[in-house]
C-alpha cells in the first residue's frame, strides 16, 4: 500500500559510535546527515568517522499528515526569505509543496 505524500511516519533505529562524540555533536550530525537540516561543525568527529545501524530502522505509520505553508514570503536584499507554518491534521494534504509556494510568489514579484 502506497501512502501519500504527506503522512507522517516515525522512524526508530540505533547507531554506533564509531568514535567519541558529544551529545551535541551526535544531534548536529543526525540533523545535517538524516534530516538534512543545518549544517555541521567541520570539527565534528562524526563527519570523518560516522556511524553505524546494526538493525533495521523501525517504521511506525502515525496516521497523521503534515500541512506545510510558506507564510511572510518577501524578497531581500540578498534573496528571498519566508517562515514555515506547520500543523498535523488526519486529513492527506493535497496542496502546493512549500517550494512550490515560493517558486509562486519569485514569479508573480518578477511578473510585470
Amino acid at each position: 500500500m502506497k501512502l501519500p505524500r504527506s503522512r507522517i511516519i516515525r522512524v526508530e533505529f540505533e547507531m554506533v559510535l564509531d568514535c567519541d562524540a558529544t551529545l551535541d555533536e551526535i544531534e548536529e550530525y543526525v540533523n545535517y546527515e538524516i534530516a538534512q537540516r543545518g549544517g555541521c561543525n567541520v570539527d565534528n568527529p562524526l563527519l570523518s568517522r560516522g556511524v553505524s545501524v546494526p538493525d533495521d530502522p523501525v517504521l511506525t505509520d502515525t496516521g497523521m499528515h503534515l500541512h506545510e505553508e510558506a507564510v511572510d514570503i518577501r524578497q531581500l536584499e540578498d534573496g528571498w526569505g519566508w517562515r514555515r507554518k506547520r500543523r498535523r491534521s488526519s486529513e492527506p494534504y493535497t496542496g502546493p509543496t512549500v517550494d512550490e509556494q515560493v517558486a509562486a510568489a519569485k514569479a508573480k514579484a518578477a511578473a510585470p
